[in-house]
């Protein structure tokens, strides 16, 4: 079994329980929920950017880190449903994240991070009907990549087997632990949309 089909079966319950906890075939979402899941994903990924860009030099390793960061996309999104710039440059950011200390580490969360945009382009198409979402704007971050998402897909897979070396263990762990800290997260998306933040 090669290392990505490992990780599928080894994070599965860690990703279906992230799925199950944001609930979109099933909950009514609205453009305030829509907002929240937005400022969410920024306050997580944002930061743990952060630590993958300082884990590695992604350009002498072949890498096209810049296209693949989310971070921008979520700012855009977050201002085209409304957002001010001051507010979203105030969001609060996540400091439970995976240690990543090197490339091992940063290989974990990308295949989360990555795998996440395979699914994307579903869950813009499903909430795409929110009433307030004037012409379908803000969802830069479900459709990243467009057209390219499997390319760019099969592209991080063969990355990953060039650089895994014998870090298979380590980065199997850390995209464990990339799954759980996003959904201890996310949880807190319910308080807002019940304060109406």
């Amino acid at each position: 079994m090669n290392l990505l089909a490992r990780l599928r079966d080894r994070t599965r319950p860690y990703h279906e329980a992230v799925e199950l906890q944001l609930g979109l075939p099933e909950r009514p979402w609205s453009a305030d929920r829509y907002r929240a899941l937005l400022r969410r994903f920024l306050g997580y990924y944002d930061p743990l950017e952060g630590r993958i860009e300082a884990a590695a030099d992604w350009s002498e390793l072949g890498f096209d880190w810049p296209r693949r960061r989310k971070t921008p996309l979520l700012q855009r999104d977050l201002l085209s449903v409304g957002d001010a710039p001051d507010v979203v440059a105030g969001l609060p950011r996540c400091a439970d994240l995976p240690d990543v200390e090197g490339l091992p580490q940063a290989l974990g969360c990308l295949y989360v991070l990555e795998g996440a945009t395979l699914g994307g382009r579903v869950v813009a198409r499903h909430l795409s009907g929110i009433p307030g979402l004037a012409g379908g704007a803000g969802f830069s971050f479900f459709s990243s990549y467009g057209d390219e998402v499997g390319p760019m897909w099969r592209a991080f897979g063969e990355f990953l087997s060039t650089w895994a070396n014998s870090g298979d263990e380590t980065i199997i762990k850390v995209a464990c632990e990339t799954f759980t800290t996003l959904g201890r997260w996310l949880r807190g998306m319910e308080s807002e949309c019940a304060a109406g933040a």
